[in-house]
């Protein structure tokens, strides 16, 4: 049984490990600090992502399939700045902030369909380029999708906060985006450096 703690932390001399068919969670911080790291693989089922599990990997290109995996913790994959994507987020429904936190070469399309809550800087400094939210979102946090490829977005009438800096510098983002009638709170610079030619209020 492995149980919380930073079990291998700092070991930076390993660069692979398969996971038993037992372990269904990843705990906190096991591999954080594990520089040389690049393949993690699962026999079993992983369900969930401790905090700092994966923080600073900064070599990690292979991670255990993650659609069934419902709860990401703070700094999961913090600055795992190898970390290709897309990854398959579309059963999680809790996630802590800086989850994704500075993962550059994460690419792609992000399913956030079952998270009512997108926490602080969770995905900053990423590659991805599409995002589709939860009907039921109802907040973005400061940083959430800053510096990010996202060329359009489409909010829920759900939504009641953005913010700040969400999407700075999110320079692809375009056209029109329309916010919803339940939103009463737009942080500073939440659009700042975006291409939208168009907002809709």
């Amino acid at each position: 049984v492995v149980e919380e703690g930073s079990l291998f932390s700092n070991c930076t001399s390993l660069t692979s490990i398969e996971l038993p068919a037992s372990m269904t969670e990843i705990p906190s911080s096991i591999f954080s600090g594990c520089t040389s790291l690049k393949s993690v693989t699962a026999k079993g089922t992983i369900t969930s992502i401790g905090s700092s599990a994966f923080n600073k990997c900064t070599t990690l290109t292979t991670i255990p399939d993650l659609s069934q995996v419902t709860k990401v913790e703070q700094y999961a994959f913090n600055e795992c700045t190898a970390l290709p994507g897309p990854v398959d987020l579309h059963s999680v429904s809790e996630m802590g902030a800086n989850a994704f936190y500075n993962c550059e070469n994460l690419t792609g399309a992000l399913d956030l369909s079952n998270l009512n809550v997108i926490p602080n800087k969770a995905f900053s400094y990423t590659g991805i380029d599409a995002v589709t939210l939860s009907d039921s979102l109802t907040s973005i946090g400061i940083w959430a999708f800053l510096y990010t490829n996202i060329s359009d977005i489409v909010f829920p009438d759900t939504l009641t906060s953005i913010g700040n800096y969400a999407f700075w510098y999110a320079e692809n983002l375009n056209g029109t985006v329309k916010i919803p009638d339940s939103v009463t709170t737009i942080g500073e610079y939440a659009f700042n450096n975006t291409a939208v030619e168009k907002f809709e209020i």
